[in-house]
């Protein structure tokens, strides 16, 4: 590896003063917002409210605990052992992040990095991965599948617009074409000419579909092939009658909303006819040789879901009332009532089809963090699965060149900082308050965790290689009495009051006028008592609301991945493995963002994260244990699937421990001590789930019942309503257009985006 000088590679990076917040000459007076929380919901809304176009029109204040911005997304650089990121998990994006990268992609402009910077452009922060690696337990071992999304062009955060339900079910109907022709057991196709030509008429297709009848009965091995190829003529059919509608429709997120796809015949015959398919494929074909021919297994059960969605979408109501109408169904319940088969919805979550585990692994789905309680709303997570295969824009998804702190949090703080916000570090919310009749919120009480040592503010950036970063702990020496409270070991994260300071209060009025609420809804019930009583669907939403600990580990290793046996490489995300730690990445790239020495060897690195199960009484010292004690387990029986040269005794057993880097030469499991793993367990970090039944209790961001907050974060109700990086940058555009007062719409917040 490249040889970095230690002090060339970190020092202090100092963003100079602050800007005051300073009123130009007879300018109306300014609204003042205070915003509580510093995650991407709440710094979104930020920056909405203090765009140039405004007009400096907001005085917004950031209030924030700990040193640190990111919540959830929080990453920090550890100074003492080669200024390594260390995250609360494994991030990625995903291409359909359309927000996001919008959000994103504006900060970096306007940010406007020398050329030589490290990350001085999104395009240079961003990496796009094009296959996902997904694990299927085929007998006594695990079967790897490769999925490679190609590239298709477009820019992220770009204003496409989205998809009618005919273009999804024609690239549907495509793939399976493709897919159907590659895995057909006999190798051979089977379909009549006219159902191979790429354009058919619409009437003709229609005719000769209804002639064969709702009792569609096909026998033959060769004749049911000819339901898929007539699925997908009507499919591309309907798709060019209404492409006009739908290019007027994808004019961007301006674009006037108009109704493409009618719920009636057309719809209704495509159901029938993917669903007939389904099942003569199954009894035909698929159900005697599904145990040994995995490729065939695995083409069934994603064909599987794709049909089954299309019933359910016609049958339930989907294009009528948008994605809430099944809301209260949890998935794969969802899809066992459209016909889809155990092989692909599983006896038991554990069984369930990779595609499937998939869409509950990445999300967490996993209430209280039992794999067996399994639950994700239907109608969400089919949305988002729609949103991921038919709408991203140039790869499926991208991973970040740094932290992610340091490639998200980072630029938009420094942005901000230009335009004249203030940021409140080292300050948590212990209370809010309400006029007498509920309406306002009147004061907010909050403890000030730590003075800092000079009337400068906080400075709370560092640079490693010449990057921006949050590093993993306080600059102590910023702060009055640092030393004492770094022996005290004071946690400004974990705890609200570490070192017993009084509380303040803010006063409407003096210190605000309005506030967007950005604080994560685990942390939320002790501080909104006093909106609960007065408002009873904001206490209804705290307690629908679920969220789920998460655990993860990140290795250094002393080999590259690809020594190790992984045949993926780093162009890859790899989910559906042994649970609970299902999911796993090479992050090998980001060790040139770190400052390693020569010889400290370190030629790979691998995340891996997954829910955590809830422990009653369990503090937060033994869930990190616990996390930790997981990390060897699944060293000592289960790494061999994936690196298979790494273990000791050839393709089988523990982990050989000299594959972990140490720079202290330790021996054997001990070298684990030289990783980095977390148990997320508080209120705030917990990950937020979007079960079965509990949709319908969400808040949009102006429904607080408040009239001067509004609400900010993934667990709003928000179009993507799980708990990723665009459900809450999406949130912080919802939130700030509340408080600016206009109604354009936002991509993706539309419940009847496939309609």
């Amino acid at each position: 590896m490249r040889q970095h000088s230690a002090c060339d590679c970190i020092r202090l990076h100092s963003a100079g003063r602050q800007r005051p917040g300073g009123l130009a000459v007879a300018q109306p007076e300014r609204s003042k917002v205070a915003v509580l929380g510093g995650g991407p919901a709440a710094i979104t809304a930020a920056f909405e409210l203090t765009a140039p176009h405004l007009g400096n029109r907001f005085e917004v204040t950031v209030y924030q605990p700990g040193w640190r911005l990111g919540g959830k997304c929080a990453s920090g650089r550890n100074l003492a052992q080669g200024g390594r990121v260390e995250e609360h998990g494994l991030h990625v994006w995903f291409g359909f992040y359309d927000n996001a990268f919008r959000v994103l992609r504006g900060a970096y402009r306007e940010l406007n990095r020398p050329p030589e910077h490290p990350l001085a452009t999104i395009e240079q922060a961003f990496e796009g991965c094009d296959e996902l690696v997904m694990f299927d337990r085929q007998g006594a071992g695990w079967q790897d599948f490769r999925i490679t999304f190609p590239r298709n062009g477009l820019t992220p955060g770009g204003d496409y617009g989205l998809p009618d339900f005919w273009e999804v079910a024609a690239q549907m109907c495509n793939w399976a074409v493709r897919r159907w022709d590659i895995v057909n057991p006999s190798r051979t196709s089977t379909g009549a000419p006219a159902a191979r030509r790429r354009t058919v008429a619409a009437r003709r297709a229609f005719d000769f579909a209804r002639g064969l009848g709702v009792g569609l009965g096909i026998d033959s091995e060769r004749g049911g092939e000819q339901l898929l190829h007539l699925a997908r003529r009507i499919a591309r059919a309907e798709q060019a009658l209404t492409a006009p509608l739908s290019r007027l429709r994808r004019g961007g997120a301006h674009a006037p909303e108009v109704g493409v796809t009618r719920p009636g015949a057309g719809p209704r015959l495509l159901a029938l006819l993917l669903t007939r398919f389904r099942d003569w494929l199954w009894d035909h074909v698929v159900s005697d040789r599904c145990a040994e021919d995995a490729r065939l297994r695995l083409f069934f059960t994603t064909f599987d879901t794709f049909a089954s969605v299309i019933a359910g979408i016609v049958n339930d109501g989907v294009l009528e009332h948008g994605w809430e109408a099944i809301d209260d169904r949890d998935l794969c319940d969802w899809l066992s009532a459209q016909g889809a088969k155990e092989v692909t919805v599983g006896a038991t979550p554990a069984q369930r089809a990779p595609l499937l585990r998939a869409i509950y692994d990445v999300a967490f789905a996993y209430p209280g963090g039992d794999i067996a309680a399994a639950s994700a709303a239907a109608g969400t997570a089919t949305s988002n699965l729609l949103r991921l295969l038919f709408t991203y824009r140039g790869s499926v998804v991208y991973k970040m060149r740094a932290g992610m702190g340091d490639t998200v949090m980072a630029p938009m703080y420094e942005v901000l900082r230009r335009r004249g916000v203030r940021f409140e570090f080292f300050n948590t919310v212990t209370d809010m308050r309400l006029s007498d009749d509920g309406r306002l919120l009147e004061q907010i009480e909050l403890v000030r965790q730590a003075d800092l040592a000079t009337d400068a503010p906080y400075e709370p950036l560092v640079s490693v290689q010449g990057l921006e970063c949050w590093p993993s702990e306080p600059l102590w020496e910023q702060l009055r009495d640092g030393e004492e409270a770094r022996s005290s070991a004071a946690n400004f994260e974990l705890e609200a009051n570490p070192l017993g300071r009084e509380p303040v209060t803010l006063t409407r009025g003096e210190h605000l006028d309005s506030v967007v609420l950005g604080i994560p809804v685990g942390a939320l019930p002790p501080i909104c008592s006093e909106i609960a009583f007065h408002h009873p669907r904001f206490a209804r939403m705290l307690t629908s609301a679920e969220t789920v600990a998460t655990q993860a580990f990140q290795l250094w290793l002393t080999r590259p991945t690809a020594d190790l046996g992984w045949e993926h490489g780093e162009n890859s995300l790899a989910a559906t493995h042994v649970q609970p730690l299902d999911t796993w990445s090479d992050m090998s790239y980001l060790l040139e963002s770190e400052a390693w020495q020569q010889e400290d060897g370190v030629e790979g690195l691998a995340y891996f994260c997954g829910a955590l199960d809830d422990r009653a009484g369990e503090d937060r010292a033994r869930a990190t244990a616990r996390v930790k004690g997981n990390a060897q387990a699944f060293l000592e029986h289960h790494v061999a699937a994936l690196w298979p040269r790494a273990v000791s005794n050839g393709h089988a057993g523990p982990v050989d421990w000299t594959v972990l880097s140490d720079r202290s030469g330790r021996d054997g499991a001990a070298r684990l001590e030289a990783q980095y793993w977390c148990a997320n367990t508080t209120g705030g970090e917990r990950y937020v789930l979007s079960p079965a039944g509990s949709m319908a209790d969400r808040l949009a961001a102006d429904q607080s019942g408040v009239e001067n907050m509004t609400l900010a974060g993934d667990w709003t109700r928000n179009g993507i309503d799980g708990g990723c990086v665009e459900a809450a940058v999406t949130s912080g555009l919802q939130a700030a257009r509340a408080v600016i007062g206009h109604n354009d719409p936002i991509t993706g917040e539309s419940s009847k985006w496939l309609t």
